[in-house]
């Protein structure tokens, strides 16, 4: 049987390693590039794909999946039991090629309106999705196609639907395999389509910096996009998009609130049952702050803040017990035995992993120097953002009870 594996070749003068597909069956090795390139510490070795970490992790992924697919189909599935290594060189290629031609067709975001109302299509006995790639390649005076779902009866359609249109276009074109002659195909096709109106488009950020200090700031600040989870996440508004009778549902940015009025404002849009999409590769970039002082300025007024809007109690009321215990545990390391450090150390080392971690994925490519000195500058960091907060929280809430910021119950 042969063995079919992903490898990096030698990284290129940008630091780019090819991926290869490489064949094994009785001793002979065939070898093919994909065309595409990555950093090699961004490629799992054991899984032969790309970290998910990598922004562009997904489509290059699929892109994988599919040559997978097409070489074990070729290899362990043919009827054809012999072929000779141009022959297979072949046969991939020509997979290869068509993928990439399907692939570098540009899909306008944003549908236009064609005499006052856009044109949406689903395509019914789908096949492979001709019908749809004309839809979706049709121009006439700058006016666009929206594909809503499609529909067949064959497993092999809908595995082309969702590479093609749900990986490599990013569509939201849904798929039913169901035999259209069934009494309940109608209700589930309905039931897909469903209501495909989109009010709020979240993106994502990541750091512009121009210091070694901005970079270890941003270890602190600017979270990976791991770290998103879709039905919590409340976008920054430096990165969202939205339908202006979304904004009007809720009268806009509430004006009572000097900071964090983003946050509220996702919140009131959430209460209104309104429907948030997260795209992580709309990204726009965030400077930290250039300096210590203007770092816990700024941490001081988001968790004022904070106080102001009566938001994540229970989030604050935990840093002010885990900072309590760390002091208690090094104070008993003085008094009693230098034993109870151990556990304010263990502590203290787990709860900075996350920030370790944001910061080596910001920037994997870091001198010696400047990854060891994260070690110290990122927890002295991290201690005093929290100090900040842990100051902020109570001057804030201070400032509601005696009426220098006019609450407004926004939570129903």
């Amino acid at each position: 049987m042969a063995t079919i594996n992903f490898y990096l070749d030698k990284p290129d003068k940008k630091g780019l390693a090819p991926i290869h597909l490489r064949i094994n069956c009785s001793g002979t090795q065939i070898k093919l590039a994909t065309g595409q390139k990555i950093a090699p510490e961004q490629f799992d070795k054991k899984k032969q794909r790309v970290s998910n970490y990598a922004l562009e992790s997904t489509e290059i992924n699929h892109y994988l999946d599919f040559l997978m697919a097409r070489a074990n189909e070729l290899l362990h599935n043919s009827n054809k039991k012999t072929f000779s290594q141009e022959e297979i060189k072949e046969i991939l290629n020509q997979h290869i090629e068509g993928y990439k031609e399907s692939n570098s067709i540009n899909i306008v975001k944003e549908q236009l309106s064609l005499y006052g109302k856009p044109f949406t299509f689903v395509d019914l006995f789908a096949g492979a999705g001709g019908f749809s790639e004309g839809f979706l390649q049709a121009e006439v005076n700058n006016k666009f196609f929206n594909f809503i779902a499609a529909s067949d009866i064959n497993e092999n359609c809908e595995l082309t639907h969702i590479v093609r249109y749900n990986h490599q276009l990013g569509l939201n074109a849904e798929f039913l395999r169901q035999d259209i002659t069934e009494p309940d195909f109608m209700e589930n096709f309905l039931q897909k389509i469903g209501d495909k109106k989109i009010d709020v488009v979240s993106g994502f950020f990541i750091p512009e910096v121009h210091t070694t200090f901005e970079k270890y700031l941003a270890g602190v600040t600017v979270p990976i996009v791991e770290e998103l989870q879709d039905e919590k996440f409340l976008p920054s508004s430096r990165s969202i998009a939205f339908r202006k009778e979304a904004w009007e549902s809720v009268n806009g940015y509430p004006e009572w609130l000097p900071i964090c009025e983003d946050l509220i404002f996702d919140i009131k849009l959430k209460n209104k049952g309104k429907n948030f999409v997260v795209n992580a590769k709309a990204l726009s970039s965030w400077r930290p702050r250039e300096t210590l002082k203007k770092f816990f300025i700024q941490y001081f007024k988001y968790a004022r803040g904070d106080g102001h809007a009566k938001l994540w109690l229970r989030r604050h009321l935990i840093r002010y017990v885990a900072f309590i215990t760390g002091i208690l545990l090094i104070y008993m390391s003085f008094t009693i035995s230098v034993v109870w450090l151990a556990p304010a150390f263990v502590g203290g080392m787990i709860y900075n992993l996350k920030f370790y971690n944001r910061f080596f994925r910001h920037f994997p490519k870091e001198k010696l120097y400047i990854n060891v000195g994260s070690y110290f500058v990122i927890p002295f960091l991290v201690i005093t953002g929290d100090v900040a907060k842990m100051i902020g929280y109570p001057v804030g809430i201070v400032q509601r009870l005696k009426g220098k910021i006019k609450f407004e119950e926004y939570r129903e």
